[in-house]
């Protein structure tokens, strides 16, 4: 028999052993490969969980936000409902209202469920008869609508009853009312002149301000807090838009009458005097009835830089 060299089997041999090489790395890299997939989706499928468990988190603070805002709907419901049964079961109107010479028949239950004046005649006195000569029957009409629970009273006060309603509901001592023209005033505020482009900004200033001394006059904080945010975030812009000499006066008139006015827009104003002034002559110009005119030179300069 004839053997074949050991130099013809050395070629063969070299390349077996490659090709099982190969197939090795190929082998390990198809592992690697299942290995690192296998991984990613373990984490994206724990990702929601984590997802989940933060958004728990972050609904408690969201109901706390709401919360105080749905108690009070559910409160004036409750309350709402309480009222109604107790109106049907009186069969007819037990107080006569009159109004500027007409009369208009009520429940008991309702006026004193927003009225704290009728809830403390009715439960001292045998009073069935209340007058109000000077006052305009539409006007009353109207408020009984809005306050008393039916499915079509109106919703919101509008910006033209605001001052009607508000003189009513100081008059029979209604906080529930007063409540609810506090919120009606601060839908009806404009945005501020560094917000809106195109309105007169002197008018929106003017308009703000009167809000003001509505919130002032009849103690409606919410409002008076939007309204002293609002003048202060314009008199702090680069440029104060709106602030002319007449709102100028009218602010600090605001300060010197109202503590909480002195205690937020006058640093806002001594903010746009110039660095020069001392805070001593920034109080003598204010003293003096000055500051106003120093002030508008300078708004005046700053509105002219920013143009």
């Amino acid at each position: 028999m004839r053997f074949l060299p050991f130099t013809f089997f050395q070629p063969i041999a070299l390349g077996h052993l490659l090709i099982c090489a190969s197939l090795v790395v190929v082998m390990m890299l198809l592992y690697l490969i299942q290995h690192h997939a296998n991984n990613s989706n373990k984490k994206e499928t724990s990702l929601p969980e984590k997802t989940t468990s933060a958004t728990k988190n972050s609904q408690p603070s969201a109901k706390k936000e709401t919360g105080s805002q749905d108690n009070q709907q559910q409160s004036e419901g409750t309350q709402q409902q309480a009222v109604k049964q107790l109106c049907l079961q009186n069969n007819e109107p037990d107080i006569t209202i009159v109004v500027g010479g007409v009369e208009f028949q009520e429940y008991s239950p309702s006026l004193r469920s927003w009225s704290n004046y009728f809830d403390r005649v009715l439960e001292e006195t045998h009073t069935t008869c209340f007058h109000f000569p000077d006052r305009d029957p539409n006007d009353w009409e109207w408020i009984v609508s809005f306050m008393v629970p039916t499915s079509h009273h109106p919703k919101r006060i509008p910006k033209e009853k605001l001052h009607m309603a508000l003189s009513w509901f100081v008059e029979l001592c209604s906080p529930m009312g007063l409540e609810k023209c506090d919120q009606a005033l601060c839908q009806s505020l404009p945005l501020p002149p560094h917000l809106e482009f195109g309105a007169d900004a002197n008018e929106t200033i003017s308009s703000i301000i009167a809000s003001l001394l509505t919130s002032n006059q009849y103690d409606l904080v919410h409002s008076k807090v939007t309204c002293l945010h609002m003048i202060t975030s314009t008199l702090i812009a680069p440029s104060p838009q709106g602030m002319n000499k007449a709102n100028i006066q009218r602010i600090l008139s605001l300060i010197q009458e109202d503590e909480d006015c002195h205690e937020v827009l006058l640093p806002a104003l001594f903010r746009l005097l110039p660095e020069s002034i001392s805070p001593e002559k920034r109080t003598v110009l204010l003293d003096n009835g000055l500051l106003h005119e120093v002030l508008c030179m300078e708004i005046a300069r700053r509105n002219s830089v920013h143009r």
